[in-house]
Parts: structure tokens; C-alpha cells; sequence
């Protein structure tokens, strides 16, 4: 190391706060003798263009860090989440529904939009992005609107549910400002409670209840696990009732709607939802 012989220094501080102070200074070679009165004035004229560039600094490093909790806490879900701005234009995804729109199971992502594969799936999913989308012009609740998606022999069952963004008038609040609609990918083969083990032990079921209740909550009517498994049909339907009666659900959609941990109620406030 070679000193620089820098004697003379002008400056001072820009910005101080609880959590930080910053300082700024000129130096100045010995040769060159002190700072006069002008060269002062000079800095002090700086200052409040540091402040600015301070200020902007840290605002950037505050937004840096909500995107990246907020990205977290999507990416830490099991249900696919697509946020939408007005023209239906994908702001954000988080991993689960990247993942669902790869495998293009009736979705994928394309310039910018989603797209529906199948055709029977259109009409249905035009329809339910206008119900939405008026839902948004005439400031109604955030009512979802879902559809279950056709799916072909061994193919997974995918659940869309499209609700408006909330709360905010101009969309959702955070990082992502221009968001009006909030989509819901879940694929039924892997949502909720599927764990046989968690299931006999929350709810006491027997090792063949708890096959029969993730089937269902995967989306398989009990005619074709009757199938699959060679069971009748009536013996289904009598482990499905003992089902409902220690899960305290009266009816298979109930069942259903407890095992996927209702996906499409997530924006609901605790006064909104319903045990």
C-alpha cells in the first residue's frame, strides 16, 4: 500500500437515521492546499441531491425485499397462484402453477397469457373470466368462480379458480400493483390432505377409509375405484359413509372441499369462511 497524501477532506453527513448514517467526503492532495468557502458551498448545494439518491436507495432495497417475501409465501403454497393484470396478462406465477402449466394438462402459459387446450374448455373459460371481470368494473365481492377442466384417461384433474384481487381499489396492494385478478391452479392428484397417515390419525379412519378419502379428494368417482380396485360398489359406499360421520361432513362435496383445503377460499377473510 502507497499513501496518498490526501490531507484535506470536505464533507459531512447526508442522511442519518435509527437504523443507518450516511457520510460523504472529497479529499483533497496536500499540494493542493484547504477548500475555500466556495468549494463548501459547492457540497452543500450536493447534499440534497444525495439525500434524493439515499432515499431511493433504500426504497428500492424495501421494494427488493417485499417481492421477495411475497414470492416466498407463494412459492411456501401447494396450490398453483397466477396473478393477472386487467388484459388478463400474467404478472406473476409461483413455482406450483409454473409447474401445472409445463405439464399442460388443459393450461399452459403463452405470450404472456394463459390458454386453454382443450375445447370443450373454452366457452366455459371465457365465460368465467367475464363473470370475473365484471365482478371487478361494478366493485362486487370477490366471489370465486371455478370450473374443473376435462381431462383425458390417466391424465390429472385441474381445478381453475379465478377470483378479483383484493383489497385495494386499484387491485392488489404490494408488490405487484397491477394485479386485478388472482388465479388458482390446484391439480387434485397432490392438493390438500392426500396422506393416509394424517388421515387416520386426525380423523381416526381405518387404512381402507383413508385410501377411499384421498381417491376422492384426487377427483375418482366411486364407480371407477369400484373398478380399479374389484371392490362392490356398496362396500364403497359403506366406508364412505363412516368417512362422512368421523369427518363430520354430510356429503361427498363436503368431504372433498375438507381434504383439498379449499384452495379457492385463501383471499377469504375469517368472518367470510366457513368450518
Amino acid at each position: 500500500m502507497r499513501p496518498q497524501e490526501n490531507y484535506h477532506v470536505c464533507g459531512g453527513i447526508a442522511v442519518r437515521t435509527e437504523d443507518c448514517v450516511f457520510k460523504f467526503a472529497v479529499q483533497r492532495h496536500l499540494a493542493a492546499g484547504p477548500f475555500d468557502q466556495e468549494d463548501k458551498n459547492y457540497m452543500r448545494r450536493l447534499v440534497p441531491h444525495i439525500q434524493r439518491a439515499v432515499n431511493m436507495g433504500q426504497l428500492l432495497r424495501l421494494t427488493r425485499q417485499q417481492v421477495n417475501a411475497a414470492e416466498h409465501t407463494l412459492n411456501a403454497l401447494s396450490v398453483g397462484v397466477v396473478l393477472l393484470d386487467g388484459e388478463h396478462r400474467i404478472v406473476h406465477k409461483n413455482d406450483k402453477a409454473e409447474e401445472i402449466l409445463q405439464q399442460r394438462h388443459g393450461l399452459m402459459a403463452d405470450t404472456g397469457h394463459i390458454r386453454v387446450t382443450h375445447p370443450r374448455d373454452r366457452k366455459r373459460f371465457r365465460g368465467m373470466l367475464e363473470t370475473v371481470k365484471n365482478r371487478i368494473a361494478l366493485s362486487q365481492p370477490p366471489t370465486p368462480e371455478a370450473i374443473l377442466l376435462q381431462h383425458e384417461a390417466g391424465r390429472p384433474h385441474i381445478l381453475v379458480v379465478a377470483t378479483p384481487a383484493r383489497p385495494g381499489p386499484m387491485g392488489l396492494e404490494g408488490p405487484w400493483p397491477d394485479v386485478q385478478t388472482v388465479w388458482l391452479l390446484s391439480n387434485l392428484a397432490d392438493a390438500g390432505l392426500v396422506n393416509r397417515d394424517i388421515l387416520m390419525s386426525l380423523y381416526g379412519l381405518t387404512a381402507a377409509e383413508a385410501r377411499l378419502a384421498c381417491a376422492l379428494a384426487q377427483g375418482h368417482e366411486l364407480s371407477e375405484l369400484s373398478d380399479h380396485w374389484q371392490l362392490s360398489r356398496e362396500t364403497l359406499r359403506s366406508h364412505l359413509k363412516r368417512v362422512l360421520t368421523k369427518t363430520g361432513t354430510g356429503r361427498q362435496s363436503e368431504l372433498i372441499r375438507l381434504l383439498t383445503g379449499k384452495p379457492w377460499n385463501i383471499s377469504a377473510s375469517p368472518s367470510d369462511s366457513t368450518s
